[in-house]
């Protein structure tokens, strides 16, 4: 996602976050809100849409840069880079690169299930950040490899290789041995405002 895509979607997720704000002081109802002003989400998802497809200009090799309104999405790719962002509609992707270089996903309304178990890490650190606002964020990363995660979950759990939090505002910090010495590996960021976390490496 290019800097003004990243812009737009950051901006939809404070927006939400002010409303319930709003909502839980009694300011106002967010149900009566939400009835009134719902079209809103389409002009912001359009939007996205519509920056990105201006300024992407065609994504580099080995890089899924894609944006998806409505509807979910499902796919397996070798692709090095991952660069995706849904409103509504689950994303479920399978990753097999053998030079995979993170990225970003961001969806707003649904799940996302990232499956990377079968792929190498690029040489050097790569990141990779993953954001929700509603719904479940499911990652498995590969057996062995170096990695180190920062998770957060507003209102949910957050699960990372076993060792899980519960309650209001969790975080978890975890990186796997050797990550600092390794050669290829991976820094991942999570944030996830309604729903769970969960994070995987094992067969």
């Amino acid at each position: 996602m290019n800097s003004t895509g990243r812009t737009v979607i950051g901006s939809l997720l404070i927006l939400v976050g002010l409303l319930f704000l709003f909502d839980t002081t009694g300011a106002f109802t967010l149900g009566e809100l939400f009835r009134t002003y719902w079209p809103i989400l389409l002009v912001i998802g359009g939007t996205v849409l519509l920056l990105r497809s201006r300024g992407a200009g065609g994504s580099p090799r080995g890089v899924v840069d894609q944006s998806t309104l409505f509807g979910d999405t499902v796919s397996t790719a070798a692709t090095d880079e991952l660069n995706s962002s849904t409103v509504f509609g689950n994303y479920e992707v399978r990753v097999t690169s053998r030079s995979f270089r993170g990225g970003s996903i961001s969806t707003v309304f649904g799940d996302t299930a990232a499956d990377l178990s079968g792929v190498e890490f690029a040489e050097g650190e790569q990141r990779l950040k993953i954001n929700g606002v509603f719904g479940d964020l499911n990652l498995r990363l590969p057996v062995g490899a170096a990695y180190a995660v920062r998770a957060t979950a507003v209102f949910g759990s957050v699960t990372v290789d076993g060792q899980r939090r519960e309650g209001f505002s969790n975080s978890l910090e975890i990186a796997s041995a050797g990550f600092a010495t390794a050669s290829r590996k991976l820094r991942i960021e999570l944030a996830q405002v309604f729903g769970d976390v969960l994070v995987t490496s094992q067969a």
